[in-house]
């Protein structure tokens, strides 16, 4: 058996000019001047910046730890000939190009990362930016295997390079003012943070305790078996709002004490220093409380890092829009995570069945309503910016329907300035894209310039809905209540929003209801869907089949895990719903009415039911009306009436269709029964 002769590799870093770090040349065996380095020693020259992956599941985690510089990676094999030749130049280059993180991949202890990177010959030689390749090589070439390094940490550095300079005095010259470098650089550092999201390791994670089968399940039920995929992923987006909502995340206002598990706890002034396991997730900035009951301080991290997030399971909007951000990328949709620099975040989801952005509110279980924060919660809003992988936007003309005004309060940067910021960002990111990809993302941001020319195309149903995640002294202190606080309707686009349902839907039995002689229809306030089994439909949303409804909602209390339908919050007057029967289409025999209710205090609800020229009050859970009373009735309206109650709360006082929020329990029902 013979055995090769040693590899003698010279490398030389050539003398520059000043401040210049020079280039690294290939040289002849020959050369004195030049660094040898031979296989027999190649054990001493590990640099700094080679690591070894040997277990899948670590190779992403090196791409996080990287951030923005140039990862090399040697995917080898110990039985492979040509990966010991090469191995000793790689580690040389380890050694010169301290700039770059250069990546030993076994492949045979970690056969499924070298699967998902494509690898199926070696040595093969991936390169990385931003966690995505941009470039391989094939085969133990030396010099190719130099050139294509060189080639990439210079891209790497330049592009570093360039977003540094956005942040240095020098490049702005002597006129920038403090205000527009604390702007720019925290969207610099939000720009940093968009990586997380693509960490599978995290996205992992959150699949792991997101019931995705079930939340699909749902979707197709709702949409239909014939849906296209576009139309299918929409739906299964508010699923996932819902479950995030209602199953998975919790407010909190102040921390429960963990020494006796009160839930009073009081805010003090004193600010803790995080510990060293807080700082590594994220929690830069404690809060401090005290347990009103035992007295012991208790701390409150703001953790940033949203794998955490998905352990803690808690927090306030950022910890919310955080996790959910990363929930919902983990299950294939593509998010931007949204700042508010008036103190709020949300996320954003790319629809390809509408071909543009929707607006998430995780916290309000929300989606699509972009100007609820400035109709609804009475928000002044002055920059709005959205980051991702791909990009960062200026989305503030989204979240407004007076333009003139929003710019009028943006005085923290100069437009121009601000401009060639996020231009050059999105420069830097659009290096490592590939044609087809810029592309796209090129014809994105054109129609998404054309929706802000527009405001109008913003306005939606129920925009004039204040806050309602937080305690309502955090609220108002906040100015957060908005319009509906004082009882009085938005006006968008310069037209009233109504509260009544359009649909004014009246219930008509079907054919096969005729045929079977009977009519039922169920709603079930846990799941939120109406259903009529006759004929095996289910109809979502409490409103779907209402004839009319005015100053109701459906309210989720996550901490009590209960499901009502009440007035909206802080309203002061009454609310009600109304449900119509046509019976013009055969005689009937009778009418049942049974639901559910709760009331609290001096809370009240009033339901009746009346028939052609006679009314019943409903007094109990059930009302059953016979054919005698129903004689020559064509048509029969329901109503429920919802009033009173005392103080702040006086809203939540009367409860209708009251149940657990996993409840799949009937909370009300009609049954109509023909007559033979």
């Amino acid at each position: 058996m013979s055995v090769a002769s040693p590899v003698v590799i010279y490398l030389k870093r050539e003398k520059s000019g000043r401040g210049r770090r020079g280039r690294v040349v290939i040289l002849g065996g020959s050369a004195r001047t030049a660094h040898q380095v031979t296989c027999l020693d190649s054990a001493n020259m590990e640099g700094r910046q080679l690591k070894h992956v040997n277990a899948d599941g670590e190779f992403g985690v090196v791409l996080e730890q990287a951030g923005m510089k140039l990862v090399v990676v040697d995917f080898f094999a110990t039985w492979c000939g040509p990966c010991q030749h090469i191995a000793p130049v790689f580690e040389q280059l380890a050694n010169v190009y301290s700039d770059a993180v250069f990546v030993k991949v076994d492949v045979d202890r970690c056969q499924g990362t070298a699967r998902s990177e494509g690898v199926t010959a070696m040595p093969t030689f991936g390169f990385y930016m931003n966690k995505k390749k941009v470039d391989s090589l094939r085969g133990a070439n030396p010099t190719a295997l130099y050139q294509k390094v060189e080639h990439w940490v210079a891209k790497a550095k330049a592009a570093i390079d360039s977003c540094r300079a956005f942040v240095d005095s020098k490049f702005y010259g002597p006129d920038i003012e403090a205000t527009e470098r604390e702007l720019l650089s925290q969207i610099l550092h939000y720009a940093g943070n968009s990586i997380l999201y693509e960490d599978p390791v995290l996205q992992t994670l959150a699949v792991s305790v997101i019931p995705l089968e079930k939340l699909e399940i749902e979707a197709r039920e709702t949409v239909g078996p014939s849906a296209s995929a576009s139309v299918f992923k929409d739906e299964l987006l508010l699923k996932l709002l819902q479950w995030f909502k209602t199953d998975f995340f919790s407010w909190i206002d102040s921390p429960p004490c963990p020494s006796c598990g009160a839930k009073s706890t009081s805010r003090s002034d004193d600010r803790l220093e995080p510990t060293a396991e807080e700082l590594e997730d994220g929690a830069h900035r404690v809060e401090a409380y005290k347990c009103d009951a035992c007295q012991i301080p208790v701390r409150f991290p703001r953790y940033n890092n949203p794998g955490k997030l998905i352990m803690t399971r808690c927090g306030r909007c950022g910890e919310w829009a955080n996790c959910f951000t990363l929930c919902a990328r983990a299950v294939g949709f593509e998010t931007r995570f949204v700042l508010d620099k008036t103190d709020h975040v949300w996320t954003e989801i790319w629809s390809a069945a509408q071909n543009r952005w929707l607006h998430c509110d995780p916290c309000e279980n929300v989606c699509d309503r972009p100007l609820l924060y400035e109709q609804g919660w009475g928000k002044k809003l002055n920059y709005v910016i959205a980051f991702s992988i791909d990009e960062v936007v200026d989305v503030s003309w989204r979240y407004s329907i007076n333009h003139r005004q929003t710019l009028a309060r943006r005085l923290q940067c100069r437009e121009q300035r601000l401009i060639a910021f996020l231009k050059q960002l999105n420069d830097q990111k659009r290096l490592t894209m590939t044609p087809e990809r810029l592309k796209e993302m090129n014809n994105r941001a054109i129609n998404e310039l054309v929706e802000f020319l527009n405001p109008k195309l913003q306005i939606r149903d129920g925009t004039d809905q204040g806050r309602v995640t937080g305690a309502l002294e955090w609220r108002q202190a906040r100015g957060e209540l908005g319009s509906t606080a004082s009882g009085t309707s938005a006006r968008v686009g310069g037209s009233c929003s109504t509260e009544l349902s359009e649909a004014q839907f009246v219930l008509t039995p079907d054919a096969k209801e005729l045929e079977k002689k009977e009519m039922e229809l169920i709603y079930r306030c846990g799941t939120d869907e109406y259903e009529r089994p006759t004929l095996g439909k289910k109809y979502k949303s409490w409103a779907s089949l209402a004839y009319a409804h005015s100053n109701l909602a459906r309210k989720l209390e996550t901490d009590w895990k209960m499901a009502y339908i009440a007035r909206k919050e802080n309203s002061k007057g009454p609310g009600s719903i109304t449900w119509k029967l046509d019976l013009s289409h055969a005689p009937v025999s009778s009418v049942t009415i049974s639901l559910d209710s709760k009331t609290f205090e001096n809370g009240r609800i009033l339901v009746q039911c009346c028939a052609g020229d006679a009314c019943f009050l409903i007094t109990g859970r059930e009302l059953t009306i016979d054919k005698e009373d129903l004689k020559d009735c064509k048509e029969l309206k329901i109503t429920a009436t919802l009033d009173r109650g005392t103080g702040d709360n006086a809203w939540q006082h009367a409860q209708l269709f009251r149940t657990a929020i996993d409840s799949n329990d009937d909370t009300f029902r009609i049954h109509v029964a023909f007559a033979d």
